[in-house]
């Protein structure tokens, strides 16, 4: 990532650091050793290249004000201090704001966008500019992150991406853990119940034990 060639002087564990640090990840070393160093450091190098480079790039061309929200900080709430991270992982900053890849919708728009796009063998280069088209669609008409997210996650159901997949990301549960960002949770699910309203029927279909085994919230907040 980037044209800097010292990277590659780094060991595998602080080259881990660097891509957790850049995706404003708070818990590196819970996820890479659930899922492996080299893998998460390419999932991170992946979203950051995707929210930087496709999703906040379009919105700057379609949607200036949507492009000022996604690369602003969200202040946090008096009432919702930050939950989770590890030591050493986060800024003095974080206690007081969110970055925005801190925030629901920065960790799940890359995410969704990835599904559309395919994973692993499942990527063609038809359906990568699929994807791209998607955000720019959706980015002309969305007035928030946030209805970006719904509109967007509404349109990967659409295409045919496994709900269940849609809804781990949008609905995450571990960002409400480690940022405690209930407000913006329940702000998510509002604009899902009215942007992405058959997203949100099957989210209902599903009882709440199905959910978590799932990865999804269990409930509504």
């Amino acid at each position: 990532m980037g044209d800097d060639p010292t990277i590659m002087d780094l060991s595998s564990e602080d080259r881990l650091r660097v891509s957790a640090w850049r995706q404003s990840c708070p818990m590196p070393g819970k996820v890479s050793g659930q899922y492996g160093l080299e893998w998460t450091r390419r999932r991170y190098d992946e979203c950051d290249f995707v929210f930087k480079s496709i999703i906040c790039e379009t919105a700057s061309r379609v949607n200036p004000e949507l492009y000022n929200l996604l690369v602003s900080s969200t202040v946090r709430l008096p009432d919702e201090p930050v939950g989770y991270f590890e030591p050493g992982t986060v800024p003095e900053s974080h206690f007081s704001e969110m970055s925005p890849l801190s925030t629901l919708w920065g960790y799940a728009l890359p995410r969704v966008f990835i599904e559309i796009a395919g994973r692993g063998d499942g990527r063609t280069a038809e359906r990568y500019f699929q994807a791209m088209d998607t955000v720019e669609k959706v980015a002309k008409v969305s007035k928030d992150p946030i209805e970006l997210l719904a509109r967007l996650s509404e349109a990967a159901y659409e295409s045919g991406v496994d709900p269940k997949e849609i809804l781990g990301h949008t609905l995450e549960p571990g960002i409400l853990k480690e940022e405690n960002c209930r407000t913006m949770y329940r702000e998510v699910i509002a604009a899902l119940r009215e942007k992405a309203p058959r997203l949100w029927a099957y989210y209902e279909s599903l009882s709440s034990g199905e959910r978590g085994k799932a990865g999804i919230l269990p409930n509504p907040i």
